[in-house]
């Protein structure tokens, strides 16, 4: 099997710290979802993680995850799960999940 290619939402992830996270529940009835704001120097990106799962945070968090990935998996065909957040270095404080979409909060408010 050819391996996930990387996400279009962002370009090296791995590069950006997790300045701030959060998680809906959903329990109003909308659909759950993350909301994480990533940061690089000065540039701030805010994505936004529909329908997450088996979200993991590993110990060592919130200390920067130095591997982190975002993974298009649409190719697998895992029902309505198309997105794989990881670690390929298997970091301290490393957040993991599958999610069925991901957009970019700020591209969403500017249209």
């Amino acid at each position: 099997m050819d391996p996930d290619p990387p996400h279009p939402i962002i370009d090296r992830p791995h590069e950006f710290s997790i300045a701030d996270l959060r998680y809906h529940v959903g329990l109003d009835g909308t659909e759950p979802f993350i909301d994480m704001m990533l940061q690089r120097g000065s540039d701030l990106r805010r994505l936004r993680f529909f329908s997450p799962r088996q979200l993991v945070i590993d110990d060592g968090f919130p200390v920067p995850t130095s591997g982190m990935e975002i993974l298009d998996v649409s190719k697998r065909q895992l029902g309505d799960l198309r997105v794989r957040v990881g670690d390929f270095e298997a970091s301290h404080g490393a957040i993991t999940f599958w999610a069925r979409d991901v957009v970019d909060l700020d591209t969403l408010e500017a249209s």
